[in-house]
Parts: C-alpha cells; structure tokens; sequence
C-alpha cells in the first residue's frame, strides 16, 4: 500500500467516524472536499445521491467559479489493486442520458436527481463544461487497458 492510499483510507475512516458514515459513503464525501474544496456540510450535499435508483450519480457538484457540472460516479474498493469492471464504467456514460427527463426522475421517486438534472441543464443553458468522474482508490495505469468505446454501451451518443 503506497503512503498517499494510507493516508486517503486513513481520511476516509476518520471522516466515516466523525460524520456517522459508512466508508463508501465517508469516501464519496472525502472525494467532493477534495475535489471541489468543499467543507463537510457542501461535500455531503455533493455526495448525498447515492442510493438505490441513483442513475449512477454519487456526486453531483455545479462548480460556477470553473464554469463546470461534475457528475461522478466513486467505487471505494477495498483492494486497491483490483480495478472496477468495465460495466462499472459504462455505467457513467449513460447518466447524461438519465438525467435528461427531470420529471421522470420525479415520477421515479428520485425528487434529489430530478433537482440536479435541472441543474444541469441550467448549466449547460449557461456553457457550463460537462465532467463525468469514475473514482476509486486503484493504481494508476499508465496506458488504458481497454479502448473506451469497447466499454460504451450502444446509443450513448458518444463517437
């Protein structure tokens, strides 16, 4: 284990403790104060979609002083060598597509997701930059093993 995944399983576990998560969750919110420079009350916002139904969305920030929404989609495993499955990342390419229909995610009981889709596409109105994020504590791969369109289920849109 390197010095920098000690420390973030470290962080991840005291902040678990501290706020009353489990270390999935302790890591979804770890990701949004680091990621966005949030404090615990802001990360745990960002971080408070995960759950059944989620549409792939644990995290979903509107960053107006970088122009950006961010969606992301954490994995907290917890053998850092074992990398996510490639359907585990297919997943996220679909959540642009998920969270087109705000009253659908209404309908679905998901009034969380339906706020964020309206967010977003407020964002975007404004050319806000889109960014989709796969997070997980695995090691850093010099060159992507697989070709992303490989993993891309059909009809995302994306060439």
């Amino acid at each position: 284990m390197t010095d920098f995944e000690s420390e973030l399983r470290s962080e991840v576990a005291n902040l678990g403790s501290r706020l009353g998560k489990s270390d999935d969750k302790a890591f979804m919110v770890w990701y949004a104060r680091t990621a966005f420079h949030l404090d615990d009350q802001g990360a745990i916002e960002a971080a408070s979609y995960d759950g059944g139904n989620d549409r792939s969305v644990d995290v979903f920030y509107i960053d107006d002083e970088v122009e950006r929404a961010v969606i992301a989609q954490t994995k907290y495993v917890r053998n850092s060598q074992k990398a996510p499955k490639p359907g585990e990342l297919a997943l996220l390419f679909r959540v642009l597509d998920e969270l087109a229909d705000p009253q659908e995610l209404r309908n679905a009981g998901r009034a969380d997701l339906a706020e964020a889709a309206d967010a977003l596409q407020e964002a975007r109105d404004r050319e806000y930059t889109v960014q989709l994020h796969f997070v997980y504590p695995g090691p850093p791969k010099p060159k992507p093993r697989r070709d992303p369109h490989a993993v891309m289920p059909e009809g995302t849109g994306v060439n």
